[in-house]
């Protein structure tokens, strides 16, 4: 989704989106334990000056392996998303740009990859099925979640 920052001269404007799924796949770095990822984003933004204010929420729906049971769930994350942009020609520093702010080119900015990569970073390095999740029992193999430890008393 690219937004042309000169449109944005006649007041806000709204974006309702899908992710394209090779951007997406390229921001999650092939991370094994998501399957099947689809996501959309919403998000409207304003030009201030040659500053662009993009506020809105991307949401994620995939499958997923837990990081402790090790068992098949589905989720869905809704993350809010706040972004500031400034023309590339304003950097007076190095020219990163981190999970708030970055720059554009040329009047155009790619959102798509934008929303896949703050996505992305605010995604949880290891998913759980549930909070308090109990994981495997490491003798015995059990899923703790759904049955007793059966290894439990053999060391008594």
């Amino acid at each position: 989704m690219i937004l042309k920052i000169s449109d944005l001269g006649r007041g806000p404007r709204r974006f309702d989106f899908d992710l394209d799924s090779a951007q997406l796949g390229d921001a999650l770095g092939g991370r094994s334990d998501i399957d099947g990822p689809r996501a959309r984003a919403s998000v409207e933004a304003s030009l201030c000056r040659r500053t662009v204010n993009v506020r809105g929420w991307v949401e994620i729906v995939f499958g997923f392996e837990c990081g402790r049971c090790a068992g098949a769930f589905d989720g869905t994350r809704r993350i809010e998303w706040r972004l500031v942009l400034s023309p590339h020609s304003d950097a007076t520093g190095p020219e990163e740009e981190d999970e708030g702010f970055g720059y554009y080119r040329n009047d155009r900015f790619d959102l798509g990859r934008a929303a896949a990569e703050h996505l992305a970073l605010m995604l949880p390095e290891v998913l759980l099925c549930r909070d308090d999740c109990r994981g495997l029992c490491a003798g015995c193999g059990a899923t703790l979640n759904e049955e007793p430890c059966r290894c439990a008393g053999k060391n008594a």
